[in-house]
Order: C-alpha cells, then sequence, then structure tokens
C-alpha cells in the first residue's frame, strides 16, 4: 500500500459529512418552516397549508381509539430522535476510526428506516383521517416540499454515514 492511500483513508470523510449535513438540513427545514401538505381551499373540506407542527396538533382533535400509534411517536418525538441519532451515527462513521465501518452500516440503515418511518407515519394517518372522517387522500396525495425534504434528507444522510472513510489499519488483505 503506496503512502497516498494510507494517507487518504487516514482522513475525515469530507463528501460524507457533506451529504449528512444537506439531509440534516433538509429535515430541519422540513420539520419547522416548510409545509406538508397543500391543497386548494377551493375544495369545502381542505385546510390549506398543513406543516409538521399541525399534523402533531392534529392527532390531538382524533378520539383516543382512532390516533395511530405510529403517528403520535413519530410527530411526539421520534423524528427528531431519528434525526439526532442519523447526524451522530454519520458524523462519527465519517472519522478515521475503527467503528466507522459499523457506524457506516448503522447510519445508511437509520437513514432508511427514517424514510421508510416517515411514509409509513404518513400513511397510517391517512387511513386514520379517512377511517374517521371520511376523507380519500392518501399519504403522499398533495404533497409538499416539506414531505420530499424529510424522505430526502434521511435518505441523503443515510448515503452521507455510508460514505465514510475506511479506517486506517483497517486492511482486508495485507502486503
Amino acid at each position: 500500500m503506496g503512502t497516498d492511500e494510507r494517507t487518504a483513508r487516514g482522513r475525515i470523510g469530507a463528501p460524507g459529512i457533506v451529504f449528512m449535513i444537506g439531509g440534516a438540513i433538509g429535515l430541519l427545514l422540513s420539520f419547522t418552516t416548510f409545509e406538508w401538505y397543500s391543497a386548494p381551499k377551493a375544495t369545502g373540506d381542505s385546510v390549506g397549508k398543513i406543516t409538521f407542527s399541525e399534523l402533531r396538533h392534529n392527532l390531538d382533535r382524533f378520539p383516543a381509539q382512532g390516533r395511530p400509534s405510529a403517528s403520535v411517536a413519530y410527530f411526539g418525538g421520534l423524528a427528531w430522535a431519528l434525526l439526532i441519532a442519523l447526524i451522530i451515527v454519520a458524523f462519527a462513521a465519517n472519522l478515521p476510526i475503527r467503528a466507522s465501518n459499523g457506524l457506516r452500516l448503522l447510519g445508511l440503515f437509520l437513514g432508511l428506516a427514517g424514510a421508510a418511518l416517515t411514509y409509513y407515519t404518513l400513511s397510517r394517518y391517512a387511513q386514520a383521517t379517512h377511517d374517521l372522517f371520511g376523507t380519500g387522500s392518501g399519504a403522499l396525495d398533495n404533497a409538499s416540499l416539506g414531505i420530499w425534504c424529510a424522505l430526502g434528507g434521511y435518505l441523503l444522510a443515510g448515503i452521507g454515514a455510508a460514505l465514510g472513510p475506511r479506517p486506517p489499519g483497517f486492511d482486508t488483505i495485507s502486503p
């Protein structure tokens, strides 16, 4: 192994960190600023723009038996916990440490799980609104920038974790 290769593997994974930061920013904006659903008010039963926090508050209006537990957990803090865990794991996965191999895999898993849980939560929420109030929209019907930034943000940060460098001295074959 040449000196250049050994030096390159001992560096922080800048591309992975950039991906992680991009995903984290997308998620932060999704949770705090962007609307998740937008529907024209001309439909009569539409409420217009709906944000992450409004979805959380709307769950309080559901009867206790009609609240989907996945949605309650997700909007009640699980989405934020996944974001924080993903940032920590993805950053650590991009450091030149021995544990980065496992952290790269864990970060990718957290990113995929975050995106899948976001979609599952929204589909359960849509099903509950259909069952309780007779609405006929699906999880991604009238989806706005907030949903796409949440889905993409988890995936982007997970990819950022997976891009981490191989730790120094972690060769499979020695010369």
